[in-house]
């Protein structure tokens, strides 16, 4: 009786045993899937902040220059003003002024889209900033729980 008890005991303790090993087994498959899903992720956030830091220069280069012409514009529709004040029935300097006015406009809407494109590059950044920085702390804790459960 004692001997078929023993046998019994060993035999549901070898059964724990290699359940046990089934779900590490499990467990750690699921662990390795989730760094390589999240290395995945954090390399391509790195090729796109590469993309959008690239494009910074070029935004802020635009903007300025959109600047530099949203304020020739306005200076050229101040003189033409000026003159048009002079000789108020002048059609020519009306025409002139009408035209200096428009131009000066869509410079400064021009100005405004660009300063509107560059806001948004820099946004962008900081979010793939976050992101990266919050995967990569992510991947942090599954590799500490990966190396925890394989000393255990």
């Amino acid at each position: 009786m004692k001997f078929i008890s023993t046998l019994t005991l060993l035999l549901v303790t070898s059964l724990i045993s290699f359940s046990q090993e089934k779900k590490d087994s499990a467990f750690m498959a699921k662990q390795e899937k989730e760094v390589n899903k999240l290395e995945k992720r954090i390399g391509e956030s790195k090729a796109k902040l590469v993309v959008l830091e690239t494009s910074l220069a070029e935004k802020i280069t635009k903007s300025e220059m959109a600047k530099v012409e949203a304020k020739n514009a306005a200076e050229d529709n101040e003189d033409v003003a000026k003159k048009l004040n002079k000789n108020q029935t002048s059609k020519k300097w009306a025409r002139k002024s009408q035209k200096a006015a428009k131009n000066a406009k869509r410079d400064a809407k021009s100005a405004r889209k660009a300063d509107n494109s560059l806001e948004s590059v820099r946004e962008e950044i900081e979010s793939e900033k976050k992101k990266i920085a919050s995967d990569e702390e992510k991947l942090a804790k599954v590799r500490e729980t990966v190396v925890k459960t394989e000393n255990n």
